[in-house]
């Protein structure tokens, strides 16, 4: 809806549940709250957007949030069911480090259908993300995702983190093939 220049996104009833869902994510700090770029299909939620806005969108905070902490991480998740075991890749080593596992449950998705603006939507995302003790190694996981992340930092208030994912397939002689999800 336009009113006086300014596009509204977000109707009473999305506004009064994202209201509710940081509510509930201000209750408990496993939680954890996510805003997602990507595209509204039929079946499922799409976080993939084109590479040339990826990257836009990280030249464009890194201009305007200059005072942002940034960092570069490449991490690789091993899944299991609903676990999760992340691992830090170490560039000078050439090795990863096992950071933690989790167990992820979503709580609420809202889903914004944003194609009249631009030509992709929003997600709002509350999972549990709950420590677990559980080690999903290589030849256990049924998903492998390389994740190369960017992050800004916020006066440690939020993060905005900018992530190109990998989905890692592995054949039956062992060979990695390597496809965006």
């Amino acid at each position: 809806m336009v009113n006086n220049n300014i596009i509204e996104i977000f109707n009473n009833q999305i506004e009064a549940e994202l209201y509710k869902l940081i509510n509930e994510f201000k209750i408990d700090n496993g939680y954890e709250f996510e805003i997602r770029l990507g595209i509204i299909e039929p079946t499922k939620y799409q976080p993939n957007i084109p590479f040339n806005l990826f990257k836009q969108v990280i030249d464009i905070t890194s201009n305007l949030y200059k005072t942002a902490k940034y960092e570069y991480s490449v991490y690789y998740d091993l899944f299991k069911n609903k676990i999760r075991t992340r691992y830090l890749y170490l560039e000078d080593l050439k090795t990863t480090v096992k950071l933690a596992s989790i167990e992820k449950t979503p709580i609420k998705n809202i889903d914004i259908d944003l194609k009249y603006i631009y030509n992709i939507d929003l997600r709002y995302a509350l999972s549990n993300e709950k420590p677990t003790t559980e080690i999903v190694k290589d030849e256990d996981a049924t998903l492998i995702l390389e994740k190369k992340r960017h992050s800004f930092n916020f006066n440690n208030s939020f993060s905005l983190d900018l992530t190109e994912i990998i989905r890692m397939n592995k054949d039956e002689l062992g060979k990695v093939n390597r496809e965006s999800p």
